[in-house]
């Protein structure tokens, strides 16, 4: 780990990153990847791409053709350190990603995904776990209580928001027939492409299988002041899911509190 923490930081496209794994025997994990979004069609297609990432990799200063993987000793510490890591908290913010990855005592790897590039960045003080949160849902200054009220979403209703069309959501918003709540929430939700962001705690086992398990996830759409938390895990219990409106940082910090307990 020696070397990881001498260089801190480390920048990889998604294309590098998958080499990368390919090149450490972690090619289950790069494989997942790569079938998310298209999986190679031929053998050609798949050499292409080797020799393409090869060249990205020398072009950052990560490859070395002395070695036995052909990265740097930094980079494949870093790539093992990181598979190794069992406990991960991924935030997904439309097409943008944070993941916090705990390593050991204050020790965090905190990864953004915005764009082409995955940045790695290894901190050690806690204080950067709030403050990266912040950075990335670029927690506006406004302090005020939100001006809405909670309210209750039945089942039927969230699993609806999974299947509705743009212009199914129009016509509930243009109706008007829902209280001031519900109706800002729907145009918040249609802002967001009709999408739930979330945040998810992760238990991973990268090293020894390809296995990833949630633990916790929180949903939630984002207004022009504050947030909208979808409390998710009543669902389970009460058979509906109440819906708070709440300031970035009131919720960011519930957020950074549960995730530093649960990184020990």
């Amino acid at each position: 780990m020696s070397e990881v923490k001498e260089t801190r930081k480390f920048v990889l496209s998604r294309d590098e990153m998958i080499a990368a794994l390919f090149l450490c025997n972690y090619g289950e994990v790069a494989t997942d990847i790569i079938n998310s979004e298209r999986p190679f069609e031929s053998e050609e297609e798949r050499t292409r791409f080797a020799d393409h990432t090869e060249t990205l990799l020398k072009h950052r200063g990560y490859w070395d053709d002395d070695r036995e993987t052909h990265l740097t000793q930094g980079l494949e510490s870093f790539i093992h350190l990181l598979m190794k890591v069992g406990k991960r908290v991924r935030c997904v913010r439309g097409n943008s990603v944070l993941m916090l990855h705990y390593v050991e005592g204050n020790e965090v790897i905190i990864q953004t995904y915005k764009g082409m590039d995955h940045t790695f960045e290894m901190v050690s003080d806690a204080d950067r776990r709030l403050e990266a949160l912040h950075t990335f849902y670029e927690v506006p200054e406004l302090k005020e209580k939100p001006p809405l009220d909670a309210f209750i979403m039945e089942v039927e209703f969230f699993e609806m928001l999974h299947t509705i069309t743009v212009e199914q959501l129009n016509v509930m918003i243009e109706q008007e027939t829902y209280p001031d709540p519900i109706l800002q929430f729907l145009k918040d939700f249609r802002a967001n492409h009709l999408v739930l962001d979330n945040i998810s705690f992760l238990r991973t086992e990268y090293a020894v299988k390809n296995k990833s398990d949630i633990l916790e996830m929180h949903f939630v759409v984002e207004s022009e002041t504050f947030m909208w938390y979808i409390h998710y895990q009543e669902l389970e219990e009460k058979k509906e899911i109440t819906v708070y409106p709440i300031h970035h940082r009131e919720f960011l910090g519930m957020i950074a509190d549960g995730m530093n307990k649960w990184f020990k």
